[in-house]
């Protein structure tokens, strides 16, 4: 979808500026591979 970059299972953030997570939880169903949090081009990101 994007190239050689996995998304991730959980979290997906591209191109963006200023993001703020809080109070996030992920719980997967089955094993997986891909990261939990993938962030690209993204500037002041606070988790």
């Amino acid at each position: 979808m994007f190239g050689n970059t996995l998304t991730g299972c959980g979290i997906h953030a591209r191109h963006v500026r200023g993001v703020k997570f809080g109070n996030v939880r992920t719980t997967l169903l089955k094993p997986d591979a891909r990261p939990i949090t993938v962030s690209i081009d993204v500037k002041e990101l606070a988790q």
